[in-house]
C-alpha cells in the first residue's frame, strides 16, 4: 500500500499488500511542468513497503505483481534534485554559492542541456545575466528578488514585475494572485464533489 511509504511504524500492523505502485509528483522538462502520474515503484520503495509488516510482531508482505516485474524495477527511485524545475535549481545555486549548479561537483546533476535551455530561459526572463565569460552567469536585481520569492516561479515572477512596473494596465494585485496560484504545488481547482451534488439539489 503507498501509505506504507513514509517510515512510521503502527503497532499491529502484521500484513502488508504491496500492489507496486504509485502516485508521483515529478516535473516533466519537455512541457516544463509538474505531472502526478501513477508509476511502478523502485526495489527500494518496495523494500521500504516491505518493511512496515513485522516492525512489532511477525509479519508477512503480499505482492501483487510478478518476479520478473520486480525484476525490472529501478534500484533507487530518481533523486529529487532530477524532478525539480532547473531555473529555480540555478537560482538558488547562484544565490548561495554566486556559482551555477552545473559548477558545484554535485553526485547527480540535471543534463547540461537542459541547463543550457533554463538558462536561455533565465536570460529571456532577465532573471541572469552573462559575464565577460559568455559562460559565466550572475544574478540581476530582478533574479535576487526572484531568489527571496522561491515560492513563485521564475515566469510568474516576471509577469508580477512587469506588472508592478506598468501601473497603466492596472493589474498588479491580479498578478499576484495568479502567480501564487500558477507556481502553487497544490491544486487549487479540485472541488468537493458532494458539496456539488448538494448545491445542485437544493437548486433542483
Amino acid at each position: 500500500l503507498y501509505s506504507c511509504d513514509p517510515s512510521l511504524t503502527i503497532d499491529g500492523v502484521r500484513f502488508v499488500i504491496e500492489g507496486g505502485y504509485a502516485k508521483k509528483l515529478s516535473y516533466d522538462h519537455d512541457i516544463r511542468s509538474r505531472t502526478l502520474k501513477e508509476e511502478i515503484v523502485s526495489k527500494a520503495s518496495a523494500k521500504q513497503r516491505r518493511g512496515r509488516a513485522g516492525r512489532t510482531e511477525t509479519g508477512r508482505c503480499y505482492y501483487l505483481y510478478s518476479e520478473m516485474t520486480h525484476e525490472s524495477m529501478d534500484p533507487y527511485e530518481t533523486p529529487q534534485i532530477l524532478e525539480r524545475p532547473v531555473e529555480e535549481l540555478i537560482l538558488f545555486s547562484l544565490s548561495v554559492c554566486e556559482r551555477s549548479i552545473e559548477h558545484l561537483g554535485m553526485l547527480e546533476c540535471p543534463k547540461k542541456a537542459v541547463i543550457d535551455l533554463a538558462k536561455e530561459r533565465l536570460l529571456d526572463l532577465k532573471l541572469i545575466e552573462r559575464k565577460d565569460d559568455e559562460y559565466e552567469v550572475t544574478l540581476t536585481e530582478d533574479g535576487k528578488l526572484a531568489c527571496k520569492l522561491s515560492a513563485i516561479s521564475p515566469q510568474a515572477l516576471r509577469m508580477i514585475i512587469t506588472a508592478r512596473d506598468k501601473p497603466e494596465l492596472n493589474c498588479f494585485h491580479r498578478a499576484i494572485k495568479l502567480g501564487a496560484i500558477i507556481s502553487s504545488e497544490d491544486d487549487f481547482f479540485f472541488t468537493n464533489k458532494k458539496d456539488d451534488d448538494k448545491k445542485e439539489s437544493n437548486v433542483s
